[in-house]
């Protein structure tokens, strides 16, 4: 069996558009406050944003991806670019660890607040 490429191109297509659809619906029943104001293709738009903004900083496996949402539906999509949230950029553009420890430290910020930025 000869798989062509535009075979896995499909495939890869409907795997990435399941996970859109996975992903819209998790966010809309785990922030309902954050997205209930938002039609289908605002949410939509806004995944896809952020799905491009996580792999300029090489985020790309699902459970990360899926922080990085919550990420950015709980901060915003551009808090990246903003003086507040610097030190985040810094852990996202560190090429010395990986995506899992840049979401852990994205997370320790969540959890024990926005009082100081967590440790780079």
């Amino acid at each position: 069996m000869i798989i062509r490429q535009e075979q896995m191109d499909v495939l890869k297509q409907y795997v990435f558009n399941s996970f859109i659809a996975r992903m819209l619906v998790r966010l809309r029943i785990t922030h309902p406050e954050l997205t209930g104001a938002m039609s289908n293709a605002e949410l939509t738009a806004f995944v896809h944003a952020s799905i491009r903004k996580a792999q300029m900083f090489d985020v790309r496996t699902e459970d990360n991806l899926q922080f990085f949402l919550d990420f950015n539906i709980i901060c915003g999509l551009d808090c990246f670019d903003t003086p507040s949230f610097q030190w985040a950029r810094e852990v996202l553009q560190n090429h010395e660890i990986d995506e899992t420890e840049k979401m852990n430290r994205l997370s320790e910020y969540l959890v024990f607040g926005a009082a100081t930025p967590p440790p780079r």
